[in-house]
């Protein structure tokens, strides 16, 4: 699984943000935040999706409604480079425990 680590934040508010990993999917068609990453950035709701997922470590379909949001991200250690807009859905959790 490649990862790296950006500055996430609200696109209205550059200092309402955090360093955060990114894991990278090519084969994913959406990209998730924690809903609790959405709340510390105070990001503005856009929208809801209807899911049915399989989050990482975990061997159950859920099934629900979340809330999307739109956030920015810039490559640490290059902060300086325009910043990617992005359209993330929020989970509770993204994966259980890693071992």
């Amino acid at each position: 699984l490649m990862t790296t680590t950006s500055y996430a934040f609200n696109p209205v508010n550059a200092k309402q943000g955090r360093t955060v990993t990114v894991f990278i999917d090519a084969g994913s068609t959406k990209t998730y935040i924690t809903e609790r990453l959405a709340q510390q950035l105070n990001l503005k709701q856009v929208g809801t999706e209807t899911l049915q997922i399989n989050t990482f470590g975990n061997r159950t379909l859920s099934r629900g409604t979340a809330k999307t949001y739109q956030l920015e991200l810039k490559r640490l250690g290059d902060l300086n480079a325009n910043p990617i807009l992005i359209k993330a859905t929020a989970l509770p959790e993204l994966t259980s425990t890693l071992y």
